[in-house]
């Protein structure tokens, strides 16, 4: 199991007042970095219905990065950051026609460098692909497999999504289904 969708009947508001307090961090249109920290208290105060979805979850927060995509290949295969292992995934705008896909090595050496974050980078021409999910809805999303962000050619420009370190790590994503 490589990711866990999550229902939010409210999807549509909480996304709303997500993205009215993304539009007031000037910062971001003209990051030019892909994954973007953020004031996770401040936006967890300004967007309650969020904070409230992930109490009814129980899905508490640690920190929030703002991923901001402005090309096809904006986000390379990669493993996150240890120790965190499982993130939530929340779709903010521009997401639909655009995947998370997760590989598997596809011989014995397999190159990558570590990235400043402390994650491994990996080379697609190395690795297999095994599975695909589009990133339209909320989800937890297995990271410490190798995985990357493809953009269908129809893809809009910037891809906005929030990469949500949790509080405490499941220890799999069969363990809260």
């Amino acid at each position: 199991m490589f990711w866990l969708d999550l229902d939010c009947p409210e999807y549509t508001s909480i996304n709303s007042s997500i993205k009215s307090w993304i539009d007031q961090q000037s910062f971001l249109p003209n990051t030019g970095s892909f994954w973007n920290h953020i004031d996770t208290h401040g936006l967890l105060t300004f967007a309650q219905g969020f904070q409230k979805w992930l109490l009814q979850k129980k899905l508490p927060v640690q920190s929030i990065a703002v991923t901001w995509g402005t090309q096809p290949n904006c986000c390379g295969p990669h493993t996150d950051t240890p120790p965190a292992k499982f993130k939530l995934s929340w779709p903010v705008e521009n997401c639909q026609n655009t995947w998370n896909r997760w590989f598997r090595p596809s011989h014995d050496r397999v190159r990558h460098v570590t990235n400043p974050l402390g994650g491994k980078i990996f080379n697609l021409s190395d690795l297999e692909e095994i599975t695909r999910r589009e990133t339209t809805g909320p989800a937890l999303i297995d990271a410490g497999q190798i995985h990357d962000v493809w953009c269908a050619p129809d893809a809009k420009f910037p891809r906005i999504m929030l990469q949500c370190q949790l509080l405490q790590e499941p220890l799999s994503l069969e363990s809260i289904a």
